[in-house]
Order: structure tokens, then sequence, then C-alpha cells
């Protein structure tokens, strides 16, 4: 048992915070004012997949009575959030869903968009989710909800529909927002401005009513064919937000095409390597989560870090194999990446090469599952190999020559004509890109003399550059190589993530983005004298 002042002092803290604290507030909705009596409950940590978060219990003299506030806060003040004004505060009013919440029912998507909310508020630091636990189908209650999606299971109709057919002059949406508005003002968010992470537009008029500024925020969840036609009525009947204009995953029309103006649009050759090597994390971040939401949020910062100077993210997905729930960790980094930019194209370093059957078991986890823009693929097996990740808007990275230091001894034999045996394979990549296969040749660890060799072969190919960053590969070539607008994507992975020591514990973001502000300066000083 802990003694002295420090458990003397929690314990007072914690007296504090048990203790029901009372305000009156004046709140306006749909052109009415109303006082609300807002009781604050009880407060405490709760540690998420997305971080801590501080948990608010609230009661409110409401239909709905009770509020579960989640809050990400740079610092509190006598158990009052305080949030910093140069940044955005994300917020969302999450009606409650017990059929989908909790029991994760597959026609709803309401459980993706509380832990989307979450994932938005972590990554940008602060924010608050207020869950109205009583808000079943859409206000009308649980039986309500149960009676329509019994008629939506037999007769296949959508939500708006199968609850039109119980009470056809009924309503299908009886759910307010004062009280939700009320719980914010106690906590001193008044009129201010406000991210909104919502799909509903009387979400939004319940705080424009109330004297906010209000910046859109999508809740996009990918469809799936149990929550299409619900969503598209939602949308249809309802008046939510159209996701049409919202998709998950945005992709150029062609693989090529799409790097071409990623390369522009970033005018970067830098490719952020995310390499997430348990032995060299933050101990802080060890010590407060599970090696795979450790991962999650180490990879999150450094995307946040990175995503203004980069033209692509390398991820290696070895290191999510080797951890539990390194799966989930791994889309969820993707996620990450396509929610700050879904331009950025992303590559899966996986080294693939088998027979077409696995090939084909790599392409549907890949592109179909975590939706990748390309795989690293090695092509030893041949035709199998380079004929498996072929489409308009996918693509592979063929290795070609590699930068580690053993791959002299087979990737520089010398073929009968003379030639070592990369340049077989790099003739093969182009030959198969002239007929239009999106293919970008890896190449690295090469001579001067022998680069002379690959830019003669290349033409206006683009290239992936392999051994920068901690392998220390002469960068000299890079003028040379990005010359004409040539793409050019440079990786650099464990010399970004892994600052030096001694300055990584204390501030491990700020060494990321200092490494990776500095890598971005020696690419450009190489691109600008290419060009």
């Amino acid at each position: 048992m802990v003694e002295g002042d420090e458990s003397r002092r929690v314990l007072e803290e914690v007296r504090r915070s048990r203790a029901i604290v009372q305000k009156s507030i004046v709140v306006s909705e749909g052109g009415f004012e109303d006082e609300y009596t807002v009781e604050r409950r009880g407060i405490g940590p709760l540690v998420t997949p997305y971080g801590k978060f501080r948990f608010y219990s609230f009661e409110v003299n409401d239909e709905w009575e009770k509020y579960s506030v989640l809050v990400k806060s740079p610092a509190y003040n006598n158990n009052y959030p305080t949030f910093d004004s140069a940044r955005p505060l994300v917020v969302r009013i999450d009606s409650g869903c017990e059929t989908g919440q909790v029991f994760t029912d597959l026609t709803c998507e309401c459980v993706d968009q509380l832990y989307l909310a979450l994932y938005e508020i972590a990554l940008n630091g602060q924010g608050i989710l207020i869950n109205i636990p009583r808000q079943d189908g859409r206000g009308m209650g649980l039986p309500f909800k149960l009676a329509t999606l019994e008629i939506q299971d037999v007769l296949g109709v959508d939500t708006v529909e199968s609850s039109r057919m119980i009470e056809p002059n009924g309503e299908r949406d009886r759910r307010t927002y004062g009280g939700a508005i009320s719980v914010l003002k106690f906590l001193d968010v008044g009129h201010q401005r406000v991210t909104l992470s919502t799909n509903n537009p009387s979400k939004k008029a319940a705080f424009i009513d109330n004297g906010f500024e209000v910046d859109d925020l999508p809740s996009v969840i990918e469809p799936t064919q149990h929550t299409r036609a619900h969503l598209d009525a939602k949308q249809s009947e309802l008046g939510h937000e159209s996701l049409a204009s919202h998709e998950t995953v945005r992709r150029e029309p062609d693989f090529l095409r799409r790097i071409a103006y990623s390369h522009y649009e970033a005018q970067s050759m830098f490719c952020c390597g995310l390499d997430p090597d348990l032995g060299k994390l933050p101990r802080d971040l060890l010590e407060e989560f599970d090696p795979s939401y450790a991962t999650q949020t180490f990879l999150a910062g450094v995307v946040a870090e990175t995503i203004d100077l980069v033209g692509a993210y390398k991820i290696q997905k070895a290191f999510f194999d080797r951890i539990s729930g390194g799966h989930r960790a791994l889309r969820e980094t993707i996620k990450c990446i396509r929610l700050l930019n879904d331009s950025i194209p992303i590559f899966l370093d996986t080294k693939s090469g088998d027979i077409g059957n696995t090939m084909d078991a790599y392409r549907q986890l890949f592109f179909e599952s975590l939706k990748v823009d390309a795989a690293l693929v090695n092509p030893m097996m041949g035709t199998d190999v380079l004929d498996a990740f072929v489409g308009e808007d996918i693509g592979s990275l063929v290795l070609v020559r590699t930068s580690n230091p053993g791959a002299a001894l087979f990737q520089d034999v010398r073929l009968e004509d003379g030639n070592p045996y990369w340049t077989l394979v790099l003739k093969e990549v182009l030959r198969r890109r002239e007929q239009g296969q999106n293919l970008m040749p890896v190449i690295g660890g090469l001579s001067s003399e022998a680069w002379r060799v690959a830019l003669e072969m290349l033409g206006d190919a683009p290239v992936f550059f392999a051994g920068a960053g901690a392998q220390a590969a002469d960068l000299s070539v890079l003028g040379e190589l990005s010359n004409g607008g040539r793409q050019v994507f440079v990786n650099s992975s464990r010399g970004i993530l892994f600052p030096l020591e001694e300055d990584y514990e204390s501030d491990w973001r700020s060494g990321v983005r200092e490494r990776a502000l500095n890598f971005h300066g020696e690419l450009q000083s190489y691109r600008e004298g290419g060009l």
C-alpha cells in the first residue's frame, strides 16, 4: 500500500472528483432557449487503444439523463480541461447504440464512427467525445430499434423504410442535442471554433445555434455489404452528409499517374520508411501501452511529424508480424496516413516472391484488405511474381539491385554477355513497363560506374532509390537521377524514426521532426541541383 504525502494528495484529489458539481446552463435549440441543470458526477482516467483520456460522468435534467464524456486535453486545471487555442478542438456528439457499440451488430456503423472519432481526437492531441447512451434508434428507443431490425432482416428494407412501416406518420429522428451543448459549456467550451466529427446536419445546427464556429470533419466509414443500404438511406432520407464525395480511399485511375502526381504535389523525393522496431520505441509508450498500441501510437506521431515533407511511405510488414495485434496496428497506420493525406502513395515492404496461387493470396491481402498502392516483390521466381500485382491502380516495386552488404554475391554475378545479373532484371522490368505494367525498379548499392549503366537503361522510368539513411548510400547520383523531373523516391527509415537516444526519450516527436527536416533538405539540394 502506498503511504505518505503522495497517497494523501491522490486521495484528496479523488474526493474532490467524486463530489457532485452542479451548474445551471442556458442553451439554445431549434429557436428556443432552455435552462439545463448539469451535474458532474465523477472523473477518472480511461486507457483506450487510442491513448489515455479523462472520463467525465454527467447527468442532465433532460430526456436522455446520462452523458459519458471522454476528454483529451494538454492540461487540466482543478479537474477542468484546458485546450490549446492554436490547435483544432475535435468534438463528436455520439448517439449511444447498444446493438452496435456493445454487441457489434454488423448492420450498424456506430461502433466504427465511435472509434474513428477517438482516433481523430488522439491524432489531433485534444478533443471531446460526448456519448449519449440512451439515444438508440436515432432517439426512438431500443424496443423501437429492435422492431425495425426485425423488419429489415425479414423484408430486406432499409432503416428509414422499416421505421416508416411501423409508424407511417411518425418521427424518423427525435434526438436532441441541447444537453450535450450544456455539458460542453459546463467544461468551459463556449463560443469558440470546433472541428465537428459528424455527417448529421442537425448536430451542426445545434452548435451554430449556440454561437460556435464549426469546421466540418465528415465521419467517413467505408460501407460494407451490411451497412451500404443503411448509409444510403440516412443520406437520401435524413439529409446526412453524402459520403460519395468523401471516399475512404481515393485513388488516381492509374498507379503511375498517382505517384507522378504525388511526386509533383509534394515536390519531394523523400519516402519515409515505417519500421517500428520494438527494441527502439520510446520507453514511455512501451510502459503505457501493449506492443501493438505502442506501435500504433508511435507511428501516428511519426506520420503527423512527416506528412508535409514526404512523397510516399514505405511500411515494413515484418515488424508488425512479430507482435500480437500487429496486423491491427498495421491497418490503423495505413488509416492514419489516409486520413491526413489520402493522395500519398503507400508501399508495403514484404519482398514477396512465390508461385501464382500464393501471389494471389498476397494480392488479396495487400490490395483488397490493406488497400496499399504497391508492394515490394522479389523477382527470383520469375513470371509468377511479375504477373501477380498487375492492375490499373496498383503496382509493384521490383528488387533489381539491393543495398545490403551481401547483395553482390548473386546480384553482381556476370552473365554470358558480361553484364551483371541485376541488369537482366532491370531490362525485364523496363520491357514490361513498355507494355503498360505498373512496375518501379528498386535500385541501390551501386558504384558510380554501375549507376551510369543503370541511368543509360532507365530512360524516364521512375526509380525507388534504396540504401539511404542508416545504410549511408552515396546520394551524389540523385542529381543526375532526378534530372528531367524523373520520379525518384529515396527511403530512410531508422535514420528518421530513431534519433539519438539522448534526445529521443525526452521529446521523440521533435527528434523525428528534426531528422525528417534535415533529410528532406538534403534531398532537395540534390534534386534542385539535378534540375
